[in-house]
C-alpha cells in the first residue's frame, strides 16, 4: 500500500513555491521551494493532494485531470498541476465557454501541461480523469452537489475546492478516505448548511501527513475551506522578500 503523500500548496511569493512532486511530502517543502512561481493573487490556492500511483495510470505516465471552473482559482492551479504531473492531460470545463478557452490558452503555454481539451458539459470533462478538482463559483443550495459517483473514476482524487458546489455528498460519503484541511472550520460550515449530507471526515490533512496513512484502494476526497495558517505563512513569505529586495515603506505601529 502506498502511503499517501500530501503535497501542501502552502502559497508563497514570486520566487517560493510549491513543495510538489508526482510523490511530494511534506518534509520536501524546504527542498522543493523555488519551483513554481506564484504571486499574490494565487493566496487561497488550495492544496494540490496527489498520489504516487496518479503518474502511473495512464499510458504515458502522465495521468489526466479536470479542472471546472475557468476564474481566478482554477488559473492558479494550472502551475501546480503541471508541476505536480507533467505532461498531463487537462480537460476544461466552464459555464462561460470564453472562459474555458482563454484558461486553455493559460494552460497550453503552463510547463508541465500537455493536452488541453474543453467541454461543453462538466460531466463529459469529468468521466475517467484521474485528478478532478472543481473550482467554480458558488450558487444557490439548489444548484449544489450535480457531481456523483457516477461520474467519477473508481479511483480518482478529487479535490473541491468550491465546497460542496459540485461535489456531491455520496462522493465524500463513498470516498476510501476523506479529508478536510481543518476539522472545525468544515464542521461549522456543514451546521451552516454549505456541506448537506457530508460525512464527518476521516483525518485533516496534516493528521494524515504526520501518520503517514497509506492510501486505500478507491476514491480519496480532500476537501479545502482555506485555512488562517495558509495566510500567515503567505504573509510571512512577502515580507522576507520585500526585506530581501530592500522594497516597501516600514509603517510606524
Amino acid at each position: 500500500m502506498t502511503k499517501l503523500r500530501l503535497t501542501v500548496s502552502i502559497v508563497v511569493v514570486v520566487v517560493a513555491a510549491i513543495a510538489a512532486s508526482t510523490v511530494a511530502s511534506a518534509a520536501g517543502i524546504g527542498e522543493r521551494a523555488k519551483i513554481v512561481p506564484f504571486t499574490a493573487k494565487y493566496a487561497g490556492t488550495a492544496v494540490v493532494q496527489v498520489t504516487d500511483t496518479i503518474a502511473d495510470i495512464s499510458a504515458n505516465g502522465a495521468g489526466t485531470a479536470t479542472l471546472i471552473g475557468a476564474g481566478v482559482q482554477g488559473r492558479a492551479h494550472l502551475p501546480v498541476l503541471g508541476y505536480v504531473l507533467p505532461g498531463v492531460a487537462l480537460h476544461l470545463f466552464d459555464r462561460d465557454v470564453r472562459r474555458s478557452e482563454a484558461l486553455a490558452a493559460a494552460a497550453q503555454a503552463t510547463p508541465g501541461i500537455g493536452a488541453v481539451e474543453i467541454h461543453a458539459a462538466a460531466r463529459d470533462a469529468v468521466e475517467g480523469s484521474d485528478v478532478v478538482l472543481t473550482a467554480a463559483s458558488f450558487g444557490p443550495a439548489e444548484e449544489r452537489q450535480r457531481m456523483n459517483n457516477d461520474w467519477l473514476a473508481p479511483g480518482a482524487t478529487v479535490i473541491p475546492v468550491d465546497y460542496a458546489t459540485y461535489c456531491a455528498a455520496e462522493v465524500a460519503r463513498d470516498a476510501a478516505l476523506f479529508l478536510v484541511d481543518q476539522r472545525e472550520q468544515y464542521l461549522a460550515n456543514r451546521d451552516a448548511g454549505n456541506f448537506d449530507g457530508y460525512p464527518d471526515p476521516h483525518a485533516t490533512l496534516g493528521e494524515a501527513l504526520l501518520a503517514g496513512t497509506a492510501r486505500p484502494e478507491g476514491r480519496v476526497v480532500v476537501t479545502h475551506l482555506g485555512v488562517g495558517l495558509s495566510d500567515v505563512v503567505f504573509a510571512d513569505a512577502i515580507l522576507r522578500s520585500a526585506e530581501a529586495a530592500d522594497l516597501g515603506v516600514r509603517l510606524p505601529r
